[in-house]
């Protein structure tokens, strides 16, 4: 729809000026154009309306929409804003400096991106994996190679263009900027990293609002290439909204073809999907959904139930090694300095935690740490080798970032030269950590529980092995699906809630009905808790389509939860991730009091 506009646009500019892009802003979807299959085809209507606003530069903005008539019945399909971008004589303020420092960050973010999406994806399997999924893509729109993503949120791709004498019989070509079928292989690109490179099943996502998006009047079609590069970055804004920023470059990557920003997807429910993408076959009048009463079963039962959920995966011990070996490094150089200090001068929980980190040193001095032999101290005196782990664990994901963060600064933060606070909360450090760490559990069988251990520095390269029996956040998910199958009206409380990154995960399992199929999440009431409302402020906004059924409270576990206004005795679930080992005896007493 967008490439009509596009192509709409060049017939309007001014024949005497050369263009060199053209910009869309507010784009909207409304609704898909279905071609139909009979031969009349379906009529469509392009409206340009030439518009211009107080604060445009140039006069060569147009207000489009699309209309479609089918059915004796007209539609509108999109609508938005193009400009046609001309040429222009470098500034004599900058001299095109803001020109080139703009295309140096979209470098140097494709750089960045080739370095974290180390993850490679086969076509093919990606393109199966989309058909499971409900996309139908025919050959010519089926252009992605070379595909990577992080695991996180980014991802890499090749976009073929399309070349018109291996799809059509025939020798005419029509001449394009971009073709609908490499238009669309870039916006594929979303599906790659919301599908986890077609290893995880995932909703029927449509796009419905693009926010600005930019892109040149060459390089992006046959003959003048035969691909192009891609990456983006992709995150979940809520329950049912995606969105994404998406940037093209050329082969060489040394030239930017397109930038797209705020690139909106909606999940569309199963009776959606049978109209626009017929993703689920629904049938007629009913659909039955067993699932057992989780009431009922044993204790060997329901762990056979959750057994169910759980398949085993190789846990990235590496990782785990590295880490481990870090924290102890900057545990070795932090305790000099903190020994020197008058030790009844320091809080009690940091005279507490020194303590242990003189035990921690004297287990390694003592060759009872895997660390003690002489190739890990030697390791542990060269800094070139420290610096480059440093930069590498903390551009590997959130959690190493998270790590690198508070063990660079650790003797300052044990000194009280910097604020804790300041340093977790400012920015996304803490909430990325936690999301990460949640979505890693819902792959892991123990991922979660052994990088809590790590984090709080209890147990030195602690074995993986002795983590099998620990239950996974799929475990929990089944369990919770199946109290949800039997009541979907459930009062939930939420300790600790913090960043929202456990309430996401909940809230996907309570939204998902049948066959994954999406729908109202089961609940009734959650209430969603920490001991400081400093953390309401983004979960509200993440959260704000539940409305009145989601409240936000706080609530210090440490004591009476009666008392601050919660009425004890009547939540069927209470949750409690990354919380019990900072608040044990209150968080006990928060259980047995709320529960029924």
């Amino acid at each position: 729809m967008l490439v009509m506009a596009i192509e709409a646009a060049k017939q309007l500019a001014d024949i005497g000026r050369i263009i060199t892009g053209f910009t869309i802003k507010d784009a909207t979807f409304h609704s898909t154009l279905n071609i139909p299959v009979r031969p009349e085809g379906i009529e469509t209507q392009l409206y340009m309306r030439p518009t211009k606003t107080s604060d445009e530069k140039d006069v060569d903005w147009f207000d489009f929409r699309l209309c479609t008539h089918d059915d004796s019945k007209w539609t509108e399909n999109c609508k938005g804003s193009i400009q046609v971008v001309y040429e222009r004589i470098e500034t004599e303020i900058d001299g095109g400096k803001e020109s080139r420092e703009w295309r140096r960050c979209h470098q140097q973010g494709y750089a960045n991106a080739l370095k974290s999406c180390t993850t490679l994806v086969d076509s093919e399997f990606m393109y199966n994996h989309l058909e499971k999924c409900g996309y139908q893509y025919g050959l010519a729109f089926k252009p992605l190679t070379a595909l990577a993503h992080s695991g996180t949120d980014e991802a890499t791709a090749e976009v073929r263009t399309f070349q018109w004498s291996s799809h059509e019989n025939t020798s005419v070509v029509q001449p394009h900027t971009i073709h609908p079928t490499t238009f669309d292989g870039i916006l594929q690109i979303v599906l790659v990293m919301l599908s986890k490179g077609g290893h995880e099943l995932m909703p029927t996502v449509i796009p419905i609002h693009i926010e600005k998006l930019w892109l040149s009047s060459t390089g992006l079609s046959h003959p003048a290439t035969d691909f192009v590069k891609v990456f983006a970055k992709t995150k979940w804004t809520g329950i049912r909204e995606t969105t994404s920023s998406i940037v093209t470059l050329d082969k060489d990557a040394s030239e930017i073809l397109m930038t797209i920003e705020g690139v909106r997807t909606t999940v569309v429910s199963s009776h959606e999907a049978a109209t626009q993408l017929q993703v689920v076959e629904n049938k007629l009048c009913y659909n039955v959904d067993w699932k057992p009463d989780v009431d009922l079963l044993t204790k060997k039962q329901t762990q056979m139930y959750c057994e169910q959920a759980f398949q085993a995966t190789e846990e990235p011990v590496q990782f785990f090694e590295d880490i481990d070996f870090l924290l102890t490094v900057f545990i070795t150089r932090a305790i000099g300095p903190m020994l020197g200090r008058e030790h009844e001068r320091l809080e009690p929980h940091v005279r507490k935690y020194l303590d242990w980190m003189v035990r921690q040193k004297g287990l390694l001095d003592g060759g009872m740490s895997p660390f003690s032999p002489l190739e890990w101290k030697h390791r542990m005196n060269d800094t070139a080798y420290i610096n480059e782990l440093c930069d590498r664990i903390e551009g590997s994901c959130a959690q190493g970032k998270f790590f690198v963060t508070v063990g660079r600064n650790l003797l300052a933060i044990l000194s009280g030269e910097l604020d804790t606070l300041n340093l977790l909360f400012q920015g996304d450090l803490v909430k990325d950590h936690y999301f990460e760490v949640v979505r890693k559990n819902l792959e892991s069988s123990c991922f979660l529980f052994l990088l809590l251990e790590m984090a709080t520095l209890t147990n030195i390269f602690p074995c993986p092995q002795k983590y099998n029996s620990v239950p996974s956040l799929k475990r929990f998910a089944r369990y919770l699906d199946g109290l949800a199958h039997k009541n979907p009206s459930l009062k939930i409380l939420e300790v600790g809630a913090g960043t929202g990154a456990m309430t996401v995960q909940i809230m996907k399992i309570l939204a998902v009905h049948g066959e994954n199929e999406l729908g109202v999440p089961r609940y009734g009431q959650y209430d969603y808790t920490d001991i400081s409302r400093s953390f309401f402020g983004p979960a509200q906004e993440l959260f704000t389509d539940h409305g009145k059924r989601l409240n936000f409270k706080a609530l210090n576990i440490e004591k009476d939860p009666e008392l601050q206004g919660f009425e004890c005795g009547t939540y069927d679930v209470v949750v409690a991730a990354s919380v019990s080992f900072l608040m044990f005896s209150g968080f006990s007493f928060g259980i047995h009091g709320s529960c029924q």
